[in-house]
């Protein structure tokens, strides 16, 4: 998302980890990515139909409302 990252550890098989982080990275940026014309959220903020929303897109949009509904609209996810 237009961002780099360094992981820095020590280990025996330090292929597996870093699959590990970039299936976790991936399946980040397919569901809330607003740089992935196809994500979840930017499929969602087209207002496209039949979305199948993860589990982590879901839990991002629940928490979203939550926020806005505790700071009376103060925090609002639709704004930038």
């Amino acid at each position: 998302m237009g961002s780099t990252y360094q992981l820095t550890y020590r280990s025996s098989n330090q292929d597996s980890l870093r699959d590990g982080v970039d299936s976790l990275l991936k399946a980040f940026l397919q569901s809330v990515s607003t740089y992935e014309p196809q994500s979840t959220i930017s499929c969602f903020n087209k207002a496209e139909r039949g979305i199948v929303m993860d589990t982590l897109f879901r839990n991002v949009l629940e928490t979203s409302r939550k926020i806005y509904r505790i700071t009376d609209g103060a925090f609002d996810p639709t704004v930038g």
